[in-house]
Parts: structure tokens; sequence; C-alpha cells
């Protein structure tokens, strides 16, 4: 992400909790916009980073009974992921979540196009980028992220070695650039195992 994000904000009467029940969506596509979006609810305002994606293929997580997931056995229709994260309710997110400023810009309107909501912590290090290709998976059955990392190389272009995998390890969120235990032992050094 380039530059200042702009953001957006709706209102929620009562206390705000995203649904996050049902099975996991995963997909791939591109990404349309980034802002940062609030809920103000009555009792407190959450923060979000709002990516619309222009969704190419979408299917739900499985799982088999040691779970390692399986491969996808079929693809959702953009009907039909709308249809799940709007637990339906004719729009692609839970009753009242979207407001009349994001609907004309998703699905159906914009066929295809749906807005997924993530921490904003994640924001720093995803390096998304309008335009760009990017591998989605949602908590649940919910519009929430749970992960989201660029598909394409260039996102790490110009990066050498170390600063790739730093990159990468940042993105995939597991990222540790501290020292590691084992630098605090004390024991052999280099040197003495020389010939």
């Amino acid at each position: 992400m380039s530059g200042r994000m702009r953001s957006t904000n709706s209102e929620w009467s009562g206390k705000w909790e995203p649904d996050c029940a049902g099975d996991s969506i995963k997909g791939v596509g591109i990404v349309r916009d980034l802002r940062f979006h609030s809920v103000t609810s009555s009792t407190d305002i959450s923060r979000y980073w709002a990516v619309r994606i222009e969704v190419a293929e979408s299917w739900t997580r499985s799982f088999d009974k040691y779970g390692t997931e399986k491969d996808p056995t079929s693809k959702m229709s953009s009907d039909e992921l709308a249809k799940v994260f709007g637990k339906d309710s004719g729009v692609p997110a839970p009753p009242k979540v979207f407001d009349s400023d994001i609907l004309p810009h998703v699905h159906p309107k914009v066929s295809g196009v749906f807005e997924l909501w993530g921490e904003p912590e994640r924001a720093q290090n995803a390096r998304l980028e309008v335009g760009g290709e990017v591998s989605f998976t949602t908590r649940g059955s919910s519009i929430m992220i749970e992960k989201i990392h660029p598909t394409n190389v260039s996102s790490f272009a110009g990066m050498e070695g170390g600063e790739v995998m730093d990159a990468m390890s940042k993105v995939s969120g597991t990222g540790n650039t501290g020292k590691l235990a084992q630098d605090a032992m004390e024991g052999c050094s280099d040197g003495e195992w020389s010939d």
C-alpha cells in the first residue's frame, strides 16, 4: 500500500459483533479498492481494513478427519458467494452491515465484486495494491478476513534474499525478526569449527 488510504464509517445500533460462524471461504481475485472503515456501535468503535475484491474463484474450505485441508471439489458462483456472506439476506454481507455508500460498489450491482474487512494491524504487512492479485481466507462464512496476501511475484520486486524472506514472513503474519534463542546460548563459536 502506498500513500494515505481514505477512511469511511458506518453506524450500528446495539453491540457490534461480526458473525463468523460457518465454514471458511477461500478465494482469489483482484483488489479493486482499499480503505479503512469504522463501525460505530452503542458500545464501541471498531476499525477495519476494507478490501474490495473482484473475486475470480472461491470455494468453501473442507477438511479430512485428520484436519488436513482437502482440495476444493467445486467453485462457487458470485451469487452463491453473496448468499453465504449475506446469510441469505439478498446483499453480500449480513443484513444492515453495509450502508448505502457500499452497496452500489459490490455484487450484484458490480458483478463478482465483494468487500471483506480485516484487522487494521494486518494492513501494514500485507503489501496489497489496487490492481494486484490476492489470495484470501475468511473467518467462518463471514466477510471478516482471516488471511490475505498477494499472489504475484512482483510484490517482492527489487528485493534480495533476506529482504524477500523477511517480507514473506510479515505477509504470513508469523514473522519474528528478533534474535533466536540459540543466538543467546553459550558454546562454540563458528571459528572453533574450522579445520
